[in-house]
């Protein structure tokens, strides 16, 4: 990896952390309503009550850090996100954060 790369992922990492007061930030493959129907199945499996769940979910999360340590880069949705409960599968009570990239 390019030395300026490493440095806008590791950038981009501190700009996200610093945007999520109040969760985690978070690289989603897709971020949707928490009503849209294609969310039922995975709620169910998981036993989320479709009904308690309002806001932005994400669905395919990793943390935007580990990414930058990694030498990936988020290409798809930056957010934050209040509940991680389902190790990234979803991600519940996304926002979405401008990583600066």
């Amino acid at each position: 990896m390019r030395a300026s790369t490493f440095a806008a992922l590791t950038l981009a990492a501190v700009v996200a952390a610093d945007q999520c007061n109040t969760g985690s930030a978070q690289c989603c493959n897709s971020v949707k309503q928490a009503d849209d129907e294609s969310l039922t199945g995975i709620f169910g499996l998981l036993g989320i009550v479709v009904g308690e769940v309002t806001g932005q979910v994400g669905v395919d999360c990793s943390p935007i850090g580990a990414l930058s340590s990694g030498g990936g880069q988020c290409n798809q949705h930056p957010v934050c996100c209040t509940n991680n409960t389902f190790k990234g599968l979803v991600n519940l009570g996304c926002s979405p954060i401008n990583v600066g990239l």
